[in-house]
């Protein structure tokens, strides 16, 4: 969330230098989660090979994306915006931590461990406008290369995946999991109809409940921005550390 949330805030000033359409910043921050379900198959079968490789992965996908997001403003190229933030998204899948934590953490000590992780993403969708409040300050260039507070987000999440990958490398296992479905075996389905649809039922009740929250969270973070920069005439800095504090709560 923190590299999904930390672009929101320069997001409309960025596409507008690209000449982008109205309200495209829209489609900028959400390229990042729809990248993100699209590898869910990939890591299913990666994590199975090993827990640090996966994560590995995901940190130079995620690493990759933010400098191509950076680099548009060089190549004044609005496609390389779009596709910058779509590979980051590839990295920004977080199945393979869950499956990790459900494979590896003990049932005494699961709801603790998983709680905990939540409340770092929770936090990731507070900090990262809080974040961006402050790297507007950073403001260079080196050459042709703009270091700006359109595009320092993306670079400030590729030297983060740089250490991230270093930690991996030294602490995380490397092992792999069950990866969720290599030791089942496929068996006749024999339950009531009624009790496969209150299965699937309840299966959709937990989806929607832990997708609204992020929908409601991103989509009024990225309208709320441009609500308080556009009609109220605040700063850049100010507007993010407002919509960074809100979204704490």
């Amino acid at each position: 969330p923190h590299s999904v949330s930390l672009v929101i805030p320069t997001a409309r000033l960025y596409a507008e230098s690209l000449n982008a359409p109205t309200h495209f910043e829209g489609y900028v921050v959400g390229a990042a989660s729809f990248g993100a379900i699209l590898v869910l198959p990939a890591y299913r079968l990666s994590c199975r090979k090993s827990w640090s490789a996966t994560l590995v992965l995901q940190a130079i996908l995620l690493q990759l994306g933010s400098v191509l997001y950076s680099l548009a403003k060089i190549a004044k190229k609005i496609e390389l915006l779009v596709a910058g933030r779509l590979i980051a998204g590839f990295g920004g899948a977080f199945y393979p931590i869950f499956q990790f934590l459900a494979e590896e953490v003990g049932v005494r000590h699961r709801s603790s461990v998983v709680s905990i992780v939540l409340v770092g993403r929770s936090l990731g969708f507070a900090l990262g406008p809080a974040v961006a409040a402050v790297l507007v300050y950073v403001d260079f260039n080196v050459g042709d290369l703009a270091v700006d507070k359109e595009t320092n987000g993306g670079w400030t999440v590729a030297i983060a995946c740089g250490i991230q990958i270093i930690l991996i490398v030294a602490f995380f296992p490397r092992g792999g999991g069950r990866g969720g479905g290599r030791e089942h075996r496929r068996v006749e389905d024999t339950r009531p109809i009624r009790e496969k649809l209150m299965y699937y039922g309840v299966l959709g009740f937990l989806s929607s409940g832990y997708a609204l929250p992020n929908f409601c969270i991103t989509g009024w973070e990225v309208h709320s921005t441009e609500l308080i920069q556009v009609n109220f005439g605040w700063s850049l800095t100010w507007s993010a550390l407002l919509v960074g504090v809100i979204a704490l709560t």
